[in-house]
């Protein structure tokens, strides 16, 4: 296995990145950014959401590089754990 991850549905209206991980043997190769726009892509298809969102550790500044590159902004802290919320508009998935 290279990777997962998992869409949630927050609030009824977004489209909730989780559990994203790529094997540490194969980083840097994209696959980060190939999973993450493929489950914006199924999230679209499979359920009338307005956004995305995701949480990500403040630490982990190789993840939260790529979710701005994908158009994630960041929304504030989470009120109690020690992770930043970002969300990125439905165009942020790119065509479908």
């Amino acid at each position: 296995m290279l990777g997962l991850g998992q869409v949630r549905f927050r609030k009824q209206t977004y489209g909730h990145l989780a559990r994203i991980i790529v094997s540490p043997h194969h980083r840097g190769q994209g696959l980060g950014r190939a999973l993450c726009v493929a489950l914006m892509r199924a999230a679209v298809r499979l359920h009338p959401i307005t956004a995305f969102s995701l949480y990500v550790f403040p630490d982990n500044t190789n993840a939260i590089g790529l979710y701005r590159a994908l158009g994630y902004v960041e929304k504030g802290m989470h009120p109690k754990f020690n992770c930043v919320l970002m969300e990125a508009p439905l165009t942020a998935v790119g065509p479908l």
